[in-house]
């Protein structure tokens, strides 16, 4: 769908859902806030668990490119805000963006390294499915 304003209407007018990325949980609130009028206008309704977050985990620094890649996206904020250095960010990230209304979540290493990512994502993050 898009973060721009015309692809948020667009999204409420047509999708099923929305999964941002590089989005503070603010940005993310305020996103689906907009799908769900936009929606509402159009006469239908995007079910509440269809919101969700693409969520880089950098262990070990922040690649340059990805920096430059959130940067681009949510200019000005910083890129710990939207990109996870270790695990227990990753869960407190996630955990803003349950509370901004956002359910499903797609966790991704940031330097395509999967050695152990399952173990620290099951340990840190499992526990929060309901």
């Amino acid at each position: 769908g898009g973060s721009a304003p015309a692809a948020l209407r667009r999204t409420g007018r047509l999708a099923d859902g929305w999964l941002g990325s590089f989005h503070t949980p603010a940005q993310a609130r305020a996103a689906r806030i907009a799908i769900q009028e936009a929606a509402a206008e159009a006469g239908r309704e995007i079910e509440a668990d269809h919101f969700g977050l693409s969520l880089a985990v950098a262990e070990g620094g922040v690649p340059a490119e990805l920096a430059a890649v959130a940067a681009r996206r949510s200019p000005g904020v910083p890129v710990t805000d939207l990109v996870a250095t270790s695990w227990p960010e990753a869960r407190r990230l996630v955990e803003q963006h349950i509370e901004a209304g956002l359910s499903k979540f797609v966790i991704r290493p940031a330097h395509g390294d999967f050695a152990g990512f399952l173990e620290k994502f099951q340990a840190e993050l499992v526990p929060l499915q309901n």
